[in-house]
């Protein structure tokens, strides 16, 4: 184990004094094109950005953040065509509420809601 660290001290060192220009120039030469983003992605592996890793709950998290932004575009969107409002404050603040608590899209924020109400329903 002592030698594959060794090794890999080796290996950085090596990647910390790469010349970044010769190399992005003999690949450029070599493939007879420019290549986009060799130089960056070579400098951040100089400066030691490279192999991030990602959680699936960071993944997860992006996925809702981008969801979130789509439906909130629609939502806009829609309220642009629809004179008045189709909820009440009420129930426009319930929905956001599930929204908020992670429900995927508002179809699913009214699916639990719906559902709810009928575990409710059924109880009494």
């Amino acid at each position: 184990m002592g030698q594959n660290r060794d090794g890999l001290q080796v290996a950085m060192q090596a990647l910390k004094n790469l010349d970044v220009d010769a190399l992005v120039a003999a690949a450029e030469r070599d493939a007879g094109h420019p290549i986009p983003g060799l130089r960056q992605g070579l400098m951040d592996a100089r400066s030691g950005n490279f192999a991030q890793v990602h959680t699936p709950e960071q993944l997860q998290a992006a996925a809702r953040k981008h969801q979130g932004a789509y439906e909130q575009r629609k939502l806009q969107a829609g309220s642009m065509r629809i004179p008045g409002g189709l909820l009440s404050a009420e129930a426009a603040r319930a929905l956001q509420t599930l929204l908020d608590r992670g429900a995927p899209s508002k179809a699913a924020a009214i699916n639990a809601a719906l559902i709810a109400a009928a575990q409710r329903a059924a109880q009494v």
